[in-house]
């Protein structure tokens, strides 16, 4: 999850509470 947030950036929208919060 965090290589594709990494990649995506604000573009990808996770939807794990967990990758949420880090933001």
């Amino acid at each position: 999850s965090a290589q594709k947030f990494a990649t995506d950036g604000e573009a990808y929208k996770p939807c794990d509470p967990q990758v949420i919060r880090d933001r």
